[in-house]
């Protein structure tokens, strides 16, 4: 265990971003693992960060389908440590698995993949991504 947030055992990192840190951690009054989602320390006195944060965890929430992970726990504006209890998925990440399906894919098919990802950056919908 690398520490304790509140009723949660952090055991290791999963991941990290502008935001925040991902760990897997135990929900120690359910004894279940979780994605435990820390919200950085230079950002906690920020108030629009900690809005964004709430609003993150309100959204996500709010979402009841099979392909978007459950949250279970939310820490408040108010905590002194604000983080995000969710659903822990299991696999390989996005990226390994990708990388992994591209190189099994024909030359021609990886081309339209990075064509689809190019324009998807371009925030266009993913519709006419597809479309091509």
């Amino acid at each position: 265990m690398l520490r304790k947030v509140e009723k949660y055992e952090v055991e290791d990192e999963i991941g990290h971003g502008g935001m925040a840190t991902v760990y897997r951690a135990r929900d120690t009054k359910l004894d279940r693992l979780v994605a435990l989602k820390i919200m950085h320390p230079h950002l906690r006195g920020a108030a629009e960060a900690r809005a964004r944060f709430r609003r993150e965890a309100q959204s996500v929430a709010r979402l009841k389908h099979a392909r978007v992970l459950e949250i279970y726990d939310y820490s408040g504006e108010e905590s002194d440590e604000s983080y995000i209890a969710a659903e822990l998925l299991t696999g390989p990440t996005l990226r390994k698995w990708t990388d992994e399906h591209a190189r099994s894919r024909p030359r021609s098919r990886r081309a339209s993949r990075s064509k689809c990802v190019a324009r998807s950056r371009r925030r266009t919908t993913r519709a006419s991504c597809i479309a091509t």
